[in-house]
């Protein structure tokens, strides 16, 4: 099995999986009223952690070399630091405007565990164990297949499985933008510890930064849910909330682009002997394999299936 079609149709499985498990375990936990914290933990290493050891069993393929346990040095700590902050501007942007097409639900859901959890707890299930499980699988197992291409296509090929993974319309943009930084992150430094590291420190300070709102609201799910209203608001009013949106897209884009092309600066011998490296495997690879496959395609389509469905339960 060639090593591209492997990783697509090891992405396009792990959405199917997901989609199954939201109907028959996830409907479960839910009459069973398992904590949001719980079934996400159980989500994760279904979804995750499962997969992955059987993936391995399977293909017998060394773990360490396909999933780059390397070390990062202490430097490259400092930047990815900087770059998980940065981003944060450009995530709020995204998230932002993507709240006038579809409703954060994810917000409202995780409101309410967010308020009466511990923040420890809260860092550790929502920042620390899908850091973990989830840049194993994408920036791991899936991005393992994008090695004799470009960065560039590495990254954005992945990303989008990245951001289907989410189910969520209104969460793609910023999902998207975070898995292809990742990809980034992993292919300059060689390491999968650059992206978790990154990952886990903005799923926290978003937790953290949802705590704080949330601890001085009166009411913190309709704090959480304040972007079902953006819809409704005056049209002045919502020019001006888009424009502050955007300006957090750019500043955030612009500061975290420099970061990234540091971190890159700083690995330039490295990087140069993997791009000569990519541009002779790349010439070759791309004669023999396409990245957009059947799997990736049937991705796609029930991504946007499931869009579709999502749209019309909404509306009823």
């Amino acid at each position: 099995m060639k090593k591209i079609f492997r990783s697509n149709f090891y992405g396009m499985m792990i959405i199917i999986l997901g989609i199954v498990f939201s109907f028959t375990i996830g409907i479960v936990m839910v009459r069973n009223n398992f904590s949001v914290y719980l079934s996400t933990i159980i989500g994760q290493i279904v979804l995750f952690l499962v997969p992955a050891v059987i993936y391995f069993g399977m293909t017998k393929l060394k773990v360490k070399e396909t999933l780059r346990f390397n070390k990062i040095n202490v430097k490259d700590v400092f930047f990815i630091i900087l770059i998980a902050i940065t981003v944060q501007p450009l995530v709020m942007g995204l998230s932002g405007l993507s709240a006038f097409i579809m409703p954060n639900t994810f917000g409202q859901v995780i409101s309410n565990p967010v308020v009466n959890s511990s923040l420890w707890i809260t860092v550790l299930v929502i920042g620390i164990v899908p850091a973990l499980l989830e840049e194993i699988t994408f920036r791991g197992i899936v991005l393992s297949g994008y090695n004799d291409v470009s960065i560039r296509k590495g990254a954005v090929s992945t990303a989008v499985y990245f951001a289907i993974m989410h189910y969520d319309l209104q969460r793609f943009l910023y999902t998207f933008v975070l898995g292809f930084i990742f990809v980034y992150l992993v292919r300059i430094t060689n390491s999968i510890f650059s992206s978790m590291l990154c990952h886990g420190l903005v799923n926290s300070i978003q937790m953290i930064y949802l705590k704080a709102i949330l601890s001085v609201s009166k009411n913190g799910k309709a704090a959480a849910g304040a972007s079902q209203s953006l819809r409704n608001m005056p049209v002045g009013q919502r020019i001006g909330i888009i424009v502050t949106f955007v300006v957090f897209i750019i500043v955030g884009a612009v500061l975290t682009y420099l970061l990234v092309k540091k971190l890159k600066k700083n690995h330039i011998g490295e990087m140069m002997k993997i791009d000569t490296a990519e541009e002779v495997l790349a010439c070759k690879e791309e004669k023999e394999e396409k990245i957009i496959n059947w799997p990736f395609i049937v991705t796609i389509i029930i991504y946007i299936a499931l869009i579709c469905y999502t749209f019309k339960v909404l509306k009823n």
